[in-house]
């Protein structure tokens, strides 16, 4: 790691806790992204999802997210899409979601997405 005591320290306040605001992107965008590789080592995936959020690393979401869904570990999965852009893959996730009875988690990948249709769907048969 190339940032290993800022990494060390943001894991241990806390993503929510730790003062980015003083940093140069270039500069949160890389310790940030080592935070979240490392998170996701760790199988802490919500903050690693929250961490490649606020690095606005789309690509590690992607690609967590896609691993993830490769050994059928959808509710992981969806912690990375929760902060993409991607409204095809957060749809395609939250239906899966749905199969497997995981409303409250579907409804909310329905709500990143905005597909109104599929929110009142969940609304008024779940």
């Amino acid at each position: 790691m190339k940032y290993t005591a800022i990494t060390n320290e943001v894991i241990k306040q806390g993503i929510d806790q730790f003062n980015f605001d003083t940093l140069p992107q270039h500069l949160k965008t890389e310790i940030l992204t080592e935070v979240g590789d490392l998170l996701f080592k760790q199988n802490n995936h919500k903050d690693a999802g929250k961490a490649f959020s606020i690095a606005q690393n789309e690509q590690k979401l992607q690609e967590c997210a896609h691993f993830l869904q490769n050994q059928a570990l959808l509710i992981p999965a969806s912690y990375y899409l929760l902060y993409s852009n991607n409204k095809e893959k957060i749809e395609y996730l939250a239906i899966k979601l749905l199969d497997l009875g995981k409303t409250n988690l579907a409804f909310t990948l329905f709500v990143k997405s905005d597909n109104r249709e599929m929110m009142n769907f969940i609304k008024e048969n779940y």
